[in-house]
């Protein structure tokens, strides 16, 4: 696949400061991680303003632009803010908890630069120069992003799963109300937490009784108070002795954003604990 962002005139054009490189020390123009609670959710769209350190008279921007922390694979492009995004890409982000950074030469509007993650993930983006013109006017409308505001965790749904959440200083009491206790963590979604959640899996209306389909790859999803879905990639489903140090040590390692599950196993033993583990991928559609 080829995308084409300009091209450069030769000498037959005429004599105009139009398209003269002004080169600068880099300049971090955006850094999504001290604005974002957690990743930009997917089909996001964050812009530059226009005007800092672009002087008006700017058409285009070289650029570099790092991703890292992506919800999912995808891609990121850079186009000028107002116009319609392009169907091209500047960066694709191909596998989870990878950093990728690439350099562009993006059209800039007369709001500045927008940036469109796919999947979702925090966006860097440093400034080596522009070149001079007249920006892109551009007439659409700012975008519309969707809120990165956390809410709490009240019921969770899967494949043959469904399960209210109950909080309360009693977790035993809690979960043989037949609803999901919370075991570790604070109940919040949308931020770098990681909430544990215990239910029975035989007794008291079995909550977690299908746990075991939850296999790596499946989707199970948290319905928050704010009546979002928030849904979770299943990494890794784990059979453990029922030690709190060592389901610890598999919350450490799972990520930033992640919601556990547990369960006695196997069903009708309390001798073992089946865990499974997923991490925050986007919202449901």
């Amino acid at each position: 696949m080829v995308d084409v962002a300009g091209w450069f005139t030769g000498p037959s054009a005429p004599a105009t400061t139009d398209g003269l490189f002004v080169p600068t020390a880099p300049l971090r123009m955006l850094d999504t991680r001290y604005t974002y609670a957690i990743s930009p959710w997917g089909d996001t769209t964050v812009e530059i303003d226009h005007g800092s350190p672009f002087p008006a008279d700017t058409a285009a921007a070289a650029i570099n632009i790092t991703a890292t922390d992506p919800l999912l694979p995808g891609f990121i492009t850079a186009y000028p803010a107002g116009e319609v995004r392009p169907p091209s890409s500047n960066l694709n982000v191909t596998e989870l908890d990878q950093i990728a950074a690439n350099h562009a030469l993006v059209r800039v509007g007369s709001r500045g630069v927008a940036l469109y993650t796919q999947s979702g993930a925090q966006m860097i983006v440093d400034v080596a120069g522009w070149y001079l013109g007249s920006p892109a006017a551009g007439a659409e409308p700012p975008p519309p992003n969707p809120s990165t505001a956390s809410s709490s965790a009240v019921a969770i749904a899967g494949p043959r799963l469904s399960v209210g959440v109950g909080y309360g200083r009693d977790l035993d009491a809690v979960i043989d109300s037949g609803r999901a206790g919370l075991w570790d963590g604070v109940g919040a979604l949308g931020l770098r937490r990681n909430n544990v959640f215990f239910a029975h899996r035989t007794s008291h209306g079995a909550a977690f009784r299908n746990l075991d389909r939850l296999v790596p790859g499946t989707v199970f999803v948290i319905e928050g108070a704010d009546g979002r879905g928030y849904r979770y990639l299943v990494t890794r489903q784990d059979v453990i002795v029922p030690r709190a140090a060592v389901l610890k040590s598999i919350v450490t390692v799972a990520g930033p954003v992640t919601a556990t599950l547990v369960a006695c196993h196997p069903p009708g033993s309390v001798r073992y604990r089946i865990v499974v583990t997923g991490r925050l991928i986007g919202l449901a559609p």
